[in-house]
């Protein structure tokens, strides 16, 4: 892996976070120039997948982005971190200010679920470390979660698709509300 712009948040996951700090050569990872099987990045803060199925995530943890049990403001880490999933995950995701993975059937996701995306009501201080979403059925094998700046959508093994966080604009069908904060089954498309 390789990173390189801004890195005022530890961005780079190099160790060298400061303020003002780019780089327009590429930084390594802390060791992860090689076996990285996915990145997901979100604002300020990246989660990659390695390639014994691990997560680690760096950069900026001020609302629980990093899933390491660390937030506050002015919390940085670089280089990255193991986040604790208790398996192997098999997919890896990321928001603005928050990421989700997958390990076998369960969805675990830690952010500042300031949406609810979570399918919670939103905590102050964000979900710094991973918690099992609760919405129906086992998650589907392949493709099955996806997310948004502020949302996430999980299609379980019942074939329901359900979604949570920002809605404005219709981003998830066509809910009145502003922010859904309880997982909701998504109408077929017409």
């Amino acid at each position: 892996m390789a990173c390189w712009g801004r890195n005022e948040m530890g961005q780079l996951g190099d160790g060298k976070a400061a303020p003002g700090v780019t780089s327009q050569t590429p930084a390594g990872g802390a060791g992860y120039s090689t076996g990285v099987k996915s990145l997901a990045l979100g604002a300020t803060f990246g989660c990659l997948r390695d390639a014994a199925d691990k997560v680690a995530c760096w950069g900026d943890c001020s609302v629980g982005q990093c899933g390491l049990n660390q937030s506050g403001d002015g919390t940085i880490i670089s280089p990255p971190g193991e986040v604790s999933l208790g398996g192997a995950a098999v997919e890896l995701c990321a928001g603005h200010a928050f990421a989700c993975a997958r390990v076998a059937g369960d969805v675990f996701c830690w952010d500042d679920n300031r949406f609810g995306q979570m399918g919670v009501a939103p905590v102050p201080g964000g979900i710094d470390k991973p918690t099992t979403l609760s919405w129906g059925g086992t998650a589907k094998a392949g493709p099955f979660l996806a997310v948004g700046d502020a949302n996430i959508c999980v299609h379980d093994s019942a074939d329901e698709l359900y979604c949570a966080g920002a809605v404005g604009n219709h981003i998830l069908g066509t809910f009145g509300s502003h922010r859904l904060t309880k997982p909701t089954t998504l109408p077929a498309p017409q």
